[in-house]
């Protein structure tokens, strides 16, 4: 599942990155261990841009239900949204419920 932002533009924070490699739209990346989505896709070494804070739906661990508020982090080895902490690095807190 690609990631989506949920949110309206006026409500989402996004900075301009130039990475090393090719970049792709909805796709979560780790720069300088924050998570970042791109909003489009880029090739290497040409600016993009990347959300940082908002609201966003993607994939979590299946097996795990959330509560408003928890902590998320990003799994970026499977790509995916997790309550674990261990190796994962903080990406924000849960909207709203979820279940397993």
């Amino acid at each position: 599942m690609a990631v989506k932002v949920r949110d309206g533009l006026d409500q989402v924070r996004t900075v301009k990155y130039t990475h090393s490699s090719a970049t792709v739209k909805d796709t979560i990346y780790l720069f300088n261990g924050i998570p970042m989505l791109a909003i489009n896709s880029s090739d290497a070494n040409v600016a993009n841009i990347f959300l940082v804070s908002g609201l966003v739906e993607g994939a979590k661990v299946s097996a795990q239900a959330w509560t408003a508020g928890q902590k998320i982090y990003w799994d970026n080895g499977n790509s995916q949204f997790t309550t674990a902490a261990t190796g994962n690095t903080l990406a924000g807190i849960a909207n709203e419920a979820a279940a397993n």
